[in-house]
C-alpha cells in the first residue's frame, strides 16, 4: 500500500480504479467533511466512469491503521445497550407496518438455529437477541470500545479485530450476518471470500448496507446521510453488491432495497443540506418527523415500480447451489 499523503493528520491512499470493473473514476462530490461526528479530513466521492457500473467510492481513503481515529466516542456502536434497545424498539414500532425488514432474525427466519457469526457486531445488541432465539452466537468487531461494551453488558463471545485476524476454522458457521459493515471495509471482496470459507455447505449469508441509488441520495446528492465520509469507503447498488458476492463463490438468492430507516435518513439528510451537518444530539421538530414519515410512505409506494428506490440493500446468499 502506497501512502498518498496525510489529510489533516489522517494517512491516506489514492483509490483511482473501480473495485467492481477496474475502470477509472471521476469526482462527483468534492470538499466533503464529516457531517456527523466531526472526524478530521476533507474528502471526495468518486463514481466509476463505466456507465454500466456506476460504483461509488471514497478517494482518497484513510489507511486501515488510521481508521480507528475516525470513530469517535459518540459513534453509534458506543451507545449504551439499554439506550440501543429503546431506540430499536421505537424504530420497530414506527416502521413495523412497512414490513420490509424483519428485525428479529435478520432474514435468517425459517432457518434452524445453529452457530451464527456477526461481522461488525457493535455493542452486541443483535447477537443478544439472536441468542434469545436459540442461536449460538459469536461476534467480531474492529472497534475496541464496541467489543468492550458487548462483553461487559451482554457477556458475549466477541473478538476484537478484523474477520481475517480471528483465524476461524473453515466451515465453522451455519449463518453469517453483517449489518452496515461492508461499506466500512477496505477490501470488501476479501471479506466476502472469508465469509464463504467460514460457512458450512448450505450456510446462509445476510449482508445489509446503504443503497447508492436510493431516493434520498437522488434527492439530496452530496448531503445524503448514507455517504458518511470518511467512514463509508464504498457505496453499493443492487448490481454491484450481487456481483461481489457471486465472485466470492456465493449463490445469490436475492438483493433487494428496503425502506428500512428511510424516515431517519431523510430527516438527517435534510438537516445536512440545510446546515452542513447533523450532530448526534439533533432532535427534529414534530413537523420534520411527520415529513419523514410521509417520505417513508412515498418511498414504500415507489418500490412497487422502482426496485432501487429503497435506502438499504439486503443481500441474501448461500454457500452451495
Amino acid at each position: 500500500m502506497k501512502i498518498f499523503g496525510t489529510n489533516e493528520g489522517v494517512r491516506v491512499v489514492g483509490v483511482e480504479q473501480c473495485l467492481i470493473c477496474g475502470a477509472f473514476g471521476r469526482v462527483i462530490y468534492d470538499g466533503m467533511r464529516d457531517r456527523l461526528f466531526g472526524a478530521p479530513g476533507v474528502w471526495s466521492i468518486f463514481s466509476c466512469k463505466n456507465p454500466e457500473c456506476g460504483f461509488l467510492w471514497l478517494n482518497p481513503q484513510p489507511i486501515p491503521e488510521d481508521t480507528g481515529s475516525l470513530y469517535t466516542g459518540t459513534y453509534y456502536t458506543h451507545t449504551a445497550p439499554v439506550l440501543s434497545r429503546l431506540r430499536r424498539l421505537t424504530r420497530r414500532l414506527k416502521q413495523g407496518y412497512v414490513g420490509n425488514l424483519i428485525w428479529s432474525s435478520m432474514y435468517h427466519q425459517g432457518t434452524t438455529p445453529g452457530r451464527l457469526l456477526e461481522v461488525g457486531c457493535g455493542n452486541g445488541l443483535y447477537l443478544s437477541e439472536m441468542r434469545e432465539l436459540g442461536w449460538e452466537v459469536v461476534g467480531v468487531d474492529f472497534d475496541e470500545g464496541a467489543v468492550r461494551s458487548a462483553r461487559e453488558h451482554f457477556k458475549l463471545n466477541v473478538l476484537h479485530g478484523s474477520l481475517e485476524s480471528c483465524s476461524f476454522e473453515a466451515e465453522t458457521f451455519d449463518a453469517i450476518t453483517s449489518n452496515h459493515v461492508i461499506e466500512h471495509i477496505h477490501d470488501p471482496q476479501n471479506l466476502l471470500r472469508e465469509c464463504f470459507r467460514l460457512l458450512k455447505q448450505g450456510g446462509r449469508l445476510v449482508i445489509t448496507c446503504p443503497n447508492s441509488k436510493s431516493m434520498v441520495h437522488r434527492l439530496f446528492q452530496d448531503a445524503c446521510y448514507h455517504l458518511d465520509p470518511p467512514r463509508h469507503l464504498f457505496s453499493f447498488s443492487r448490481g454491484t453488491l450481487g456481483k461481489l458476492a457471486a465472485r466470492a463463490g456465493f449463490s445469490v438468492l436475492s438483493v433487494c432495497s428496503t425502506v428500512n430507516a428511510a424516515r431517519h435518513i431523510y430527516i438527517t439528510s435534510k438537516k445536512i443540506r440545510e446546515t452542513g451537518k447533523s450532530p448526534p444530539d439533533y432532535f427534529p421538530t414534530l413537523l420534520r418527523r411527520i415529513e419523514g414519515v410521509l417520505f417513508m410512505l412515498l418511498e414504500e409506494a415507489a418500490l412497487a415500480v422502482d426496485k432501487d428506490a429503497g435506502e438499504d440493500l439486503v443481500l441474501v446468499a448461500k454457500k452451495g447451489v
